[in-house]
C-alpha cells in the first residue's frame, strides 16, 4: 500500500504541506477569535453558562452531580459566579427580549461582581454528565483569576480566551499530522458557528480540535506496519476524555478496532474495548443521577432502545427531512442560542453568509479531491463508515435523550453536532492518484482572508445589534 504520507507529489507540493495549512490556519484564526471574544458577551453560545459551571468543578472538586428536590440537576459553584450568570441572562438568551429597566440596571453592575468564596447550588443538567477533564485549561483560568482577586466576568473571560486558545492550538496540531483532508478541515473550523464556538466556553474548540487528531492517528495507525505503543498512548486518553463528553465520537475507535483486526492485536482490540467500557460506565453513573426537568418524561429507556433498533432509518430519515435546513443554517452559523429541540433557529445570519459556506464548503472538498493520494481504498472505506456511524450515533443519542416517545422525528439534534463527522470524513475524499489542483499560495490566503473578513464583519455587526445596543 502507497504510504500518502510519503507519495512523491505530496512530499514536495508546498500546497500539500502539512505544516503550510497549521500555519494558515493559526495566521487567520487567532486575529477573528481574539476579536470575536471581545465583541461577544460572555454566554452567547448554547449552554455556555453550563459549560462554565462544569469548569468550576475541577476547582471544587466536585466530580458527580447534586439534584435537590423540585429542581434539575447542577452543583455547587461560587455564589458570585452564579449571581454574574443570573445577571448576565436576560442578555445572552435573545429570546427574552426586550430588557426590563431592572434588567439593565442588574447588566450594568454584573462586571463588578467578585468571588464570594461561598458556595451555592445552580443547575447545569446539560454539563453535568460532561467529563470534566475537558474543561481543564477553563478551570486553571478561573482559579488563576478568582486567585489574583479579578472580578468574575474577567475571570470568565479568561477562561474563554483559554478556551480559545487550546482548541485552535489542537486544531493546528491536527492539520500538522493529518496527511489529507486540510482544505475542508480548514473551511470547516473557519465557517461562522465554529468562530463563534471557539470563542465560547463551549466543550466544542477542544472536541473537534481533539477529533482532528484521532482522525490523524487512525490514518497513521492504518498505515503502520505495526501500531505504534506511542498513538496507544495518544489516542486512548482522548478517546475517552471526549466520548465522555459527547458519546457519539466513541464511533472515533471504529479504524483503531480495524487496524487492530487486520493486524490481529488482540491486546489492543481488548485496550481500546477497555476504553468503550470506561466510558459506558462514567454515563452509567453519571446519567442516572441527573435529573433534567426542561425535558419532561422521555419514556422507558427499554422500549426507547428497541424503538430506535427497529424504526431508526424511518427516523433519521424523517429527521433529516424535516430538519434538513436548520441542520445546514446551524452549521453554517448563526447568533444565539436558538431551539435546538424544536429544530428553530436562533438569530439568522445575512443569507449572503449561509451561501458563500456553502461554496466555501463545495471548494473545500473539490480541492481536497484532486490532492495527490495513494491507493488506499480501505482506509477510504474505513473513514467513510466511521463518519457515518458517528452521524448515527448522534441520531441515537438525542432520540434517547430528548425524544418524545411516539415521535417520529428526533429532537434535539444541531448542525454542530455533525461537525466530527465531516472532520473525518475530510481525508476519505482524496482521489487515488488524483491531479494537483495547481492554486497559487497567495491566492489562496488571500481568498480566505477575505471570506473570513466578510464572516467577521457579519458577526460583529449582528453582536452589536443584539448585545451592545439594548
Amino acid at each position: 500500500m502507497l504510504n500518502v504520507l510519503e507519495h512523491p507529489q505530496a512530499r514536495h507540493s508546498e500546497r500539500t504541506s502539512p505544516y503550510a495549512f497549521a500555519r494558515l490556519y493559526i495566521f487567520i484564526a487567532l486575529p477573528l477569535l481574539l476579536v470575536l471574544n471581545f465583541a461577544f458577551p460572555a454566554f452567547h453560545a448554547p449552554d455556555d453558562n453550563d459549560h462554565v459551571k462544569r469548569a468550576s468543578t475541577l476547582i471544587t472538586g466536585q466530580f458527580r452531580p447534586t439534584t435537590i428536590v423540585g429542581k434539575s440537576s447542577g452543583a455547587l459553584i461560587d455564589s458570585g459566579l452564579s449571581d454574574y450568570i443570573d445577571a448576565s441572562r436576560p442578555v445572552f438568551m435573545i429570546e427574552t427580549r426586550p430588557l426590563t429597566p431592572a434588567q439593565k440596571a442588574s447588566y450594568t453592575r454584573a462586571d463588578q461582581i467578585h468571588w464570594s468564596g461561598k458556595l451555592t447550588f445552580s443547575e447545569a443538567p446539560g454539563s453535568m454528565s460532561y467529563f470534566p477533564l475537558l474543561y481543564s485549561p477553563q478551570a486553571l483560568m478561573l482559579a488563576l483569576g478568582r486567585g489574583l482577586g479579578a472580578t468574575v466576568a474577567n475571570s470568565v473571560l479568561l477562561a474563554r480566551l483559554a478556551n480559545s486558545l487550546a482548541g485552535m492550538m489542537l486544531v493546528a496540531l491536527g492539520l500538522r499530522m493529518l496527511p489529507l483532508g486540510h482544505a475542508l478541515v480548514l473551511v470547516t473550523m473557519l465557517l461562522p458557528k465554529s468562530l463563534l464556538e471557539f470563542a465560547s466556553n463551549s466543550a466544542d474548540p477542544i472536541l473537534f480540535g481533539t477529533a482532528v487528531i484521532l482522525t490523524a492517528l487512525a490514518i497513521r495507525t492504518w498505515q503502520a506496519v505495526k501500531i505504534p505503543a506511542r498513538t496507544a498512548s495518544w489516542a486512548g486518553p482522548l478517546l475517552v476524555v471526549v466520548a465522555a463528553v459527547r458519546p457519539p465520537l466513541i464511533g472515533l475507535t471504529l479504524p483503531f478496532y480495524l487496524s487492530a483486526l487486520r493486524r490481529r492485536s488482540w491486546r489492543t482490540i481488548a485496550f481500546l474495548s477497555a476504553l468503550v467500557f470506561a466510558v459506558i460506565v462514567w454515563f452509567a453513573i453519571t446519567e442516572p443521577a441527573i435529573t433534567d426537568l426542561r425535558c419532561g418524561h422521555m419514556g422507558s429507556m427499554v422500549a426507547k432502545l428497541a424503538s430506535f433498533a427497529i424504526r431508526w432509518p424511518l427516523l433519521v430519515g424523517a429527521s433529516i427531512v424535516r430538519h434538513f435546513k436548520y441542520y445546514v443554517m446551524s452549521f453554517i452559523g448563526e447568533l444565539g442560542w436558538g431551539d435546538g429541540p424544536a429544530g428553530i433557529i436562533g438569530k439568522r445570519l445575512p443569507v449572503v453568509i449561509y451561501l458563500l459556506g456553502l461554496v466555501a464548503l463545495g471548494l473545500a472538498a473539490i480541492y481536497d479531491r484532486t490532492s495527490p493520494a495513494g491507493r488506499a481504498a480501505g482506509l477510504r472505506l474505513t473513514l467513510l463508515a466511521t463518519s457515518a456511524v458517528m452521524t448515527l450515533l448522534v441520531f441515537f443519542a438525542m432520540y434517547v435523550a430528548c425524544t418524545e416517545p411516539l415521535r417520529n422525528t428526533i429532537g434535539g439534534v444541531q448542525g454542530r453536532y455533525f461537525v466530527p463527522s465531516l472532520l473525518v470524513l475530510a481525508p476519505a475524499l482524496a482521489a487515488p492518484n488524483g491531479r494537483s489542483l495547481r492554486l497559487p499560495g497567495p491566492l489562496l490566503v488571500v481568498a480566505l482572508a477575505i471570506w473570513s473578513a466578510i464572516n467577521l464583519g457579519s458577526l460583529c455587526l449582528g453582536a452589536y445589534g443584539l448585545y451592545w445596543r439594548l
